[in-house]
């Protein structure tokens, strides 16, 4: 499982040893480079002293060096080395004369220039070597400076670069040093920093932990200390465990009605089977108990079969199958299905249809569903031998609006309109109705809710009610 802790640590940290690493090495490199020049200018003005110990005389090379001052190239612990040249002619260092066979670099460079190389020293060491050619100034004219072509000299210096060289190793372990303690330095405080940081998330988790919608505990606690990154997601939070106790409270309530409905017909059942025990010889209670007992068993039929239409209409399982459908044809269809419940329904029902779409294109048995229901609905809550209206209006190229609008018997109370499709809810006239069970408005919101239609439910005096849908003529984009 990744952390967004460790994350941010390793991806900050990286970011950082990149940065340091990279200017580490630019100061390690201009170190190194100030070092050697440090180093090479020393090389350079040493070979200018000892190209001034140099003279020719009757042109024959001489070199007065002071061996008292210059004793590194007579000593054996640290030695260096140098080699004049004059044609065939050479003088060499005592350092070099422990290495007969072994000269020192000597490359054909112009007249009063150096070069510097880097060399292995006759005694195996690194080092560097500069290479000069020079004039040599004749003896008897040294105080003029007089000089000529003839004189012409090459000198080779040698010295090892250990000095250099462990000044750039010291430099490197310093900065590799330093590089890593920065690093580690850095991940600990990212580590601190980071931490106090997301202590309000940590903090925001603990309190989630104490969260107990069973209980009543609702709503995280408020934080004194408010971070603007995390009150957005308290504020969600808040709202998705609201929402989830409301359904909670939905469940219990709907599982609590359940009980009760089932509860009458099963309390009928009982007491008309103690009543024939109690009295088999009654004629009156025995000819008519099968047909009680059946009718009570078919209202157990019919609640339980809404329950489980309830229940499959809100399923993702619910499926669609749009199809062609002529309003034409179902319409009638649907109201010789209601007209055995409500003989007068074609007296009573008003069908307007004012949309030129012949064809529409929906699930039947979801408008089935829908329209069953609130016609029933229309016809049972309104006075009796009052129009109920059925509307169909085309309000775009490809959309028709069904209104369905019908008198009500009393007017609604207060809170009563916002609870019509909530499962099990019946108003007050309802009530007394043991084949009203208050489960068709919550079947026709899921089934419309699933064929993604917007069902609207308005009044525009407190005695009519209208309910509202829109159906398109092409099939919608989403199928369960």
């Amino acid at each position: 499982m990744r952390s967004i802790k460790q994350s941010l640590v390793k991806k900050i940290t990286l970011m950082i040893a990149c940065i340091v690493g990279f200017t580490f090495f630019i100061i390690d490199q201009n170190v190194d480079n100030l070092a050697l020049e440090s180093f090479e200018n020393a090389l350079i003005e040493k070979s200018n002293y000892m190209k001034s110990l140099a003279y020719m005389n009757e042109n024959e090379l001489f070199f007065d060096l002071k061996s008292k001052f210059l004793t590194e190239f007579s000593d054996t612990e640290n030695p260096q080395y140098f080699q004049l040249w004059k044609n065939k002619s050479s003088i060499r260092s005592v350092s070099l004369q422990t290495f007969p066979d072994i000269n020192l670099l000597r490359t054909e460079i112009p007249l009063d220039s150096y070069q510097i190389y880097d060399v292995t020293l006759p005694d195996g060491r690194s080092g560097k070597s500069i290479v000069c050619h020079f004039l040599a100034p004749q003896k008897n004219n040294l105080n003029e400076g007089a000089s000529t072509f003839n004189n012409a000299v090459y000198m080779t210096l040698a010295v090892p670069a250990s000095r250099v060289h462990f000044i750039e190793y010291l430099i490197d372990g310093i900065l590799i040093s330093g590089f890593f303690l920065s690093v580690l330095f850095m991940r600990y405080a990212l580590i601190h920093m980071i931490s106090q940081s997301l202590f309000p998330l940590f903090q925001l988790v603990e309190q989630l932990k104490t969260i107990d919608i069973s209980a009543g505990r609702t709503q995280l606690p408020s934080s004194t200390l408010k971070i603007e990154e995390i009150e957005p997601i308290r504020d969600d939070l808040n709202h998705f465990i609201q929402s989830n106790y409301t359904l909670l409270k939905k469940e219990k309530r709907l599982a609590a009605d359940i009980a009760h409905e089932l509860k009458t017909p099963i309390a009928e059942l009982i007491s008309l089977s103690e009543i024939l025990i109690k009295y088999p010889n009654e004629p009156c209670i025995a000819s008519t108990y099968k047909e009680d007992v059946l009718g009570i068993g078919l209202k157990m039929k019919d609640l339980v079969n809404n329950l489980l239409l309830l229940h499959h209409s809100a399923s993702p399982n619910f499926n669609l199958a749009p199809s062609n459908l002529s309003l034409a044809i179902f319409i009638p269809e649907l109201l010789d299905e209601l007209a055995f419940k409500y003989s007068d329904i074609k007296q009573r029902l008003t069908f307007i249809n004012n949309s030129a779409l012949s064809m529409i294109c929906i699930d039947t048995f979801s408008l089935h569903i829908i329209l069953i229901n609130l016609l029933d609905n229309a016809l049972f809550y309104s006075p009796s031998h009052s129009e109920i209206f059925l509307v169909i209006n085309e309000i775009e190229e490809n959309k028709i609006q069904i209104n369905i609008e019908n008198k009500l018997l009393t007017p609604f109370a207060e809170g009563e309109l916002i609870q019509l499709n909530e499962p099990l809810f019946r108003i007050e006239n309802a009530r007394s109705n043991n084949n009203r069970h208050g489960l068709g408005l919550s079947i026709v919101q899921n089934i419309c809710d699933r064929n993604q239609l917007q069902l609207g439910i308005s009044q525009q005096d407190p005695m009519h009610i209208k309910f509202t849908f829109f159906v398109s003529k092409t099939p919608t984009d989403k199928n369960a």
